[in-house]
């Protein structure tokens, strides 16, 4: 008789800061990026960092809830073959998630809802913003340097919160205490 193999369930210890529970779910995030690069070389790099970060969903559109990194590059001067260096501009927000605004909308108006829907569906609450230059050769390492900056201040936070709720659920206060110090860093930014 052909039976189900079942393969053993893998065990995450709550006391490993790199293993942590918090991570299971992970941050949602979408990356849009216009760049000007041959064969977009800074979105890849940008990619690639992300994607390398543990708790981080690297997702293809966004979704309600979901983190969104929107990047923009030029080169200077404009021929990106010969660039002295690159000029970045990103802006990291939530995706405002609408319904609540929709469904306020179709009470008073199914038409006002039909005509207002898309536009605020597209709401993003800013978080942060920052404007970088780059020299070519040293691109990858300042991506690197931007993504730990983002996951110190907003990626890292996020996921501790989430931690938090399942830490005091199993009983592990010492975990939900270290987690709440990261969450709660006055710096976090989300």
């Amino acid at each position: 008789m052909g039976g189900i193999s079942f393969s053993a369930p893998q065990v995450v210890h709550a006391q490993d800061p790199g293993m942590g529970f918090e991570h299971l779910a992970g941050v949602d995030v979408v990356l849009a990026f216009d760049d000007p690069t041959a064969n977009r070389v800074l979105e890849a790099a940008f990619q690639e960092s992300l994607g390398r970060r543990m708790g981080i969903n690297l997702l293809a559109t966004a979704q309600p809830d979901a983190l969104s990194v929107v990047a923009v590059a030029t080169c200077v001067p404009e021929d990106c073959a010969s660039a002295e260096f690159y000029s970045v501009a990103l802006l990291l927000s939530n995706h405002y998630d609408a319904t609540w605004a929709i469904e306020l909308l179709s009470h008073e108006s199914q038409e006002l809802a039909d005509l207002y829907a898309p536009r605020v569906a597209e709401l993003m609450e800013p978080l942060g913003m920052w404007a970088e230059a780059w020299r070519p050769g040293e691109y990858r390492a300042q991506v690197d340097a931007l993504v730990d900056r983002l996951e110190a201040r907003c990626f890292g936070p996020a996921l501790a919160r989430r931690g938090i709720v399942a830490a005091m659920a199993i009983g592990d206060s010492a975990r939900a205490r270290q987690l709440d110090q990261v969450a709660s860093d006055e710096r976090a930014l989300c």
